[in-house]
């Protein structure tokens, strides 16, 4: 039931971001995407976001055993917990290099360092991922809609 509501909350707040969205006024000078394209981008996103996991949610149902009784402590343990930490710290970190580091070089190593903090094997994946996603996410900021990042080290 957690997971339906999780959904609802997803669609909702999707729902009042598009409105928002929506309400910011456009004038006919200037930027030819205007400033309602990236927040659309977002709220986007967002709805995909909850559909896919609704989607997860419907398949794994229809395929799920009977519920296990709840666990009687939460399954985060003392090693969880310092994992979670790392993260936050990480994320901390990240915020006070990405200006000098730039935002590719920072978050690529931000990636790789907290995807293999959660998941030591698939280093491979961790490796495409920290590297692939913040270029795929430059090219789309800074070069699609202009919005401009942290250079950096890297000439670009």
């Amino acid at each position: 039931m957690t997971d339906i509501l999780i959904v609802v909350a997803m669609a909702a707040c999707t729902a009042a971001y598009a409105a928002l969205a929506a309400a910011i006024p456009v004038l006919n000078v200037g930027d030819p995407l205007g400033p309602r394209a990236f927040p659309t981008l977002i709220a986007v996103g967002m709805g995909l976001s909850a559909l896919l996991l609704a989607g997860e949610i419907w398949r794994a149902r229809r395929r799920a055993a009977p519920p296990a009784p709840a666990p009687a402590q939460p399954p985060l343990g003392g090693r969880g917990i310092l994992t979670l930490g790392g993260v936050v710290a990480l994320f901390a970190l990240y915020i006070l290099v990405v200006e000098p580091l730039g935002f590719v070089l920072a978050s690529a190593a931000f990636l790789m360092v907290c995807c293999t903090l959660l998941n030591r094997r698939a280093w491979r994946v961790h490796a495409l991922v920290a590297v692939g996603l913040p270029l795929a996410l430059y090219g789309l900021l800074a070069k699609l809609l202009m919005v401009p990042l942290p250079a950096g080290l890297l000439p670009f």
